[in-house]
């Protein structure tokens, strides 16, 4: 746990602090991220430990489902300068905390893009939700009756990167579309799968 509590910031929605690695924005009323850094200095730090365990410096990963960045800054970290991290986030004022993460940490080495994953390349409607207000961030499509933004729908393979390490899935729901869209990058480079399961089904 980091004793550094005091925020950075008067916000009643946003809290910007020194963390464990590093210093870091996110809402304060988000179910899990925000309340977790907002505590302890820290969010799912046994994850983070164990991606560390995973990835070499100088590799090249992939994180759909980046929200502010709590994993992708030690993750960045990891991979170091001579490194690379792709980084997916949809929603876009998750995705303008993380892109603010990076810049508060100098992680150069993270391409950060407002994008979802699947299993195919085109658009996606996700949920408009207020993330400051306490909202999740839900990835599973919308119709087209629902409110939403359309954002770019990614496939990994399409990335076309030279090499990948480690690909690491958080896409609520949607995890099997992502490791379908990511089916030459996992045949030719055999990198480790870090994904998500909450659902059953």
């Amino acid at each position: 746990m980091i004793d550094e509590a005091a925020s950075l910031t008067d916000s009643t929605a946003v809290r910007l602090r020194r963390c464990r690695h590093g210093i870091m924005m996110y809402p304060l009323r988000d179910p899990h991220v925000g309340p977790s850094l907002d505590r302890y200095g820290e969010y799912s730090e046994a994850e983070a430990r164990l991606i560390e365990q995973l990835v070499e410096p100088g590799g090249t990963a992939v994180e759909v489902g980046s929200h502010v960045g709590a994993l992708t800054v030690p993750l960045a970290k990891r991979v170091g300068s001579r490194g690379r991290v792709v980084a997916l986030k949809p929603q876009r004022i998750l995705f303008h905390m993380l892109c603010g993460n990076l810049a508060l940490n100098q992680l150069a080495q993270v391409d950060a893009r407002q994008a979802a994953a699947g299993r195919r390349n085109g658009t996606m409607r996700v949920r408009p939700g207020d993330y400051l207000r306490g909202a999740s961030a839900n990835m599973m499509p919308l119709s087209a009756r629902d409110s939403g933004e359309t954002v770019p729908l990614v496939t990994i393979d399409s990335l076309e990167l030279p090499v990948c390490h480690f690909i690491k899935i958080n896409a609520d729901g949607m995890e099997s579309d992502v490791v379908a869209g990511a089916e030459d990058t996992i045949y030719r480079d055999r990198p480790f799968l870090y994904v998500e399961n909450e659902r059953p089904n």
